[in-house]
């Protein structure tokens, strides 16, 4: 095998995201976004590329930070990222890399989260690579200190139809019943008017489930230092015959990445959760991310112990079910 380059914080955002663009399955913590995000209190960001024969490979994100002045912990969280058809052989040697970069030191730990390829890709190469990953991670003495994570990717490269078919018999019917309704569904970035609205309610949903979530002040800010146009997508739903000062019924927001979108924040009201509002919102969203190119939607995670209902509304949407390996220390 030919011998791996590693270049550090090397490029820029632009450049780091179009490199994101390429990869098959990304995810918000590994966008430029994110780091940039976490930079702005206080984190240290190292961005890598690794090349083989000139050609990028792969790309990895990971933000450290310095504890009571003695302890320097470092986080990997869905990394590294494989960018284009990487080989097996490959793609291992890029996580032995990382792994040697960042050994276990006393007083300095790294946590790492590693990405699978997405299973709407290749269902068999998906499960091959965290057998292979867990086989790794166990050579070089790293624990498992968190369990995976289980997300829903739904495959936007799929005709409007197929999607369609894919949802399940009762979430077409609610979206059906919302249709009748005639709800006016606005579709924009950070800017649209009564995001506050929205995330005031996220606030509040947040402390009712004791939800200890990302801060809704993530969000601005992962769209303001993008430096790109509507990184953050927003998708609201009104009454037929609402007026200016009206709030949304109901509205959601998606974090761009790469090819992908994530669904991050869900909301619906009383009125909303009567006229099958949300129901309605994701499937304009799927239509609405499709007609922009955008490859796949991660729908933000998936709990069938601690949040079922969410977990069986997610799972209308169709798509397959992702389970990460987990975060080795």
């Amino acid at each position: 095998m030919d011998k791996l380059e590693i270049i550090y914080n090397q490029i820029g955002a632009k450049g780091w995201n179009d490199l994101l663009k390429k990869a098959h399955c990304s995810s918000f913590q590994q966008d430029w976004s994110y780091g940039a995000v976490l930079r702005q209190s206080g984190a240290q960001v190292n961005r890598i590329i690794f090349y083989k024969n000139d050609v990028p490979i792969a790309m990895v994100q990971i933000i450290e930070r310095r504890f009571l002045k003695f302890f320097e912990v470092g986080a990997i969280q869905r990394g590294p990222v494989f960018i284009g058809q990487v080989s097996r052989v490959d793609q291992d040697a890029v996580l032995k890399k990382i792994l040697k970069e960042y050994p276990r030191k006393f007083k300095k730990f790294m946590i790492i989260m590693p990405e699978s390829l997405d299973e709407t890709i290749d269902e068999d190469a998906s499960k091959e690579e965290t057998i292979a990953q867990e086989k790794i991670l166990l050579q070089e003495k790293r624990r498992q200190v968190y369990t995976g994570y289980t997300t829903l990717n739904i495959d936007l490269t799929r005709s409007e139809k197929e999607l369609w078919d894919g949802l399940d018999a009762k979430n077409r019917n609610m979206i059906r019943k919302a249709q009748k309704h005639n709800l006016k569904i606005v579709v924009g970035g950070y800017d649209q008017k009564n995001i506050d609205f929205i995330l005031q309610q996220e606030v509040a949903q947040q402390k009712k489930v004791g939800y200890n979530g990302l801060p809704v002040s993530f969000i601005e800010q992962y769209a303001k230092l993008s430096g790109e146009k509507n990184k953050v997508i927003t998708v609201f739903a009104y009454a037929q015959n609402a007026k200016k000062t009206d709030m949304p019924l109901a509205g959601a927001i998606f974090l761009t990445h790469g090819c992908g979108a994530t669904y991050h924040v869900g909301w619906n009201g009383e009125k909303g959760r009567a006229l099958k509002a949300m129901n309605l919102i994701l499937w304009e969203a799927l239509v609405f991310l499709k007609s922009r190119n955008f490859h796949f939607l991660d729908m933000g995670g998936i709990n069938t112990d601690k949040a079922i209902g969410i977990a069986r509304f997610k799972l209308g949407f169709g798509g397959r079910v992702k389970k990460l390996l987990g975060s080795y220390l």
